[in-house]
This record gives structure tokens, sequence and C-alpha cells, in this order.
């Protein structure tokens, strides 16, 4: 009887002791990849619109994915933003950082409607534009080519400091140089190469 006592003991002790440790475990962590599902940029002269709102859960910071799959490299970015409830200063953020940023310059021009285009422009060997990926129509099986079907980096723009419940609207257009325009630079740079080797062999 004592012996039986005793096992009906242990078996109590253990269940408190099994009810404790699973109030005590860690909670499990998962990390996710949360960014939007990119906007595909299948012209070279492509317009897509912008929408963002100031909130208490994005601190007022709202990234815009966007994923070239034109077959160009794109060379310039016009993005036209408005405030919708409030007048909105937009400028262009710091570019300085080497290979961090596409693009080399920025114009900022105010426009009759209130809006602002700020422009991105400018490549050299460390800002190359936007650099085109590709999309494989074998994987395109819902016929949507989301970033699952497509390949090449993905770029973002970035509107920081939008007030809390502001609304911001606009759009950007995509640029790359036309073929007629591709030719004649590439008609010009060799004229310059030529003329430079033609000073140096009468210098010599």
């Amino acid at each position: 009887m004592r012996l039986s006592r005793v096992l009906v003991l242990l078996v109590l002790v253990g269940i408190t002791a099994s009810a404790a440790m699973a109030d005590g475990v860690d909670p499990t962590v998962v990390i996710r990849q949360t960014d939007p599902v990119p906007i595909l940029i299948t012209s070279p002269t492509q317009s897509f619109g912008i929408f963002a709102q100031g909130t208490a859960g994005n601190n007022g910071v709202v990234d815009i994915g966007i994923q070239n799959v034109s077959g160009f490299t794109l060379t310039s970015i016009a993005v036209t933003l408005i405030g919708l409830n409030d007048t909105l200063d937009f400028t262009a953020g710091s570019q300085d950082i080497e290979g961090s940023f596409p693009f080399l310059s920025s114009t900022r021009t105010v426009n009759g409607n209130g809006s602002i285009t700020l422009t991105f422009f400018g490549l050299d060997e460390f800002h190359t534009g936007i650099l085109s990926g590709a999309c494989n129509e074998e994987t395109n099986t819902d016929n949507d080519f989301d970033a699952d079907d497509c390949t090449g980096p993905i770029y973002e723009i970035e509107i920081a400091g939008i007030p809390l419940g502001d609304i911001v609207s606009g759009a950007a257009t995509v640029s790359a140089p036309e073929p007629g325009t591709l030719m004649l630079l590439s008609t010009g740079l060799v004229g310059l190469v030529a003329l430079r080797k033609r000073r140096a062999a009468l210098q010599s």
C-alpha cells in the first residue's frame, strides 16, 4: 500500500514539474521576408502609381519595391509626388554611398499644381542605373509574373518622413536611352577616341 502511494506521489510530482516547465518555455522566433512584392517594370518608358501613408506602424517610412525586367538598363527615374491632405516638401535623400544607389545625381522641380518631381540620373562605375533581370515563362503558371517568376535585382523607392496620418500620392516614370540616342552616343565616343589617337600620333 505504501509503495502505491509513493508511485502516485512521484507521478503527481512529475506532472506538476512538467506543467511548470511548460509555463517557462521560451517563445519561438521566426524570421520572415516581408518586403512588398515588387512592381515589375516591363517597358523602358513605363509609369506606375505611388501611394503611401504615414502611420504609427511604419513610422512614416514606406518602401515601394520595383524590379526591372524590360531588357534595358534604366538610366533615370522621375518621381512626382504630392501630399493629399497636407503640403509636403519632398526632397532627394542622400545618395552618397558608393554602390548602394543606382544613380549619381538628382534634380528637384516644383510643378504648377504643387506637386514635386524628383529626377534621379547619372551613371558611373559605382552607379549603374536600374539593371534588368528576366522573367521565366515556365514558372509563370498563374500568369501573374510576380517575384517568384522573375530574377534580377529588386530596387526600392523609399519615402521617409511622412507625417502621421498624411497621405502621399503620385507616379514614377522610368526611362532608358532610345536606340537612336545610343547610336549617336557610340558614334561620338568612337570619334573622340579617333581624335585622341590622331593627336597622340601628331605629337610623337
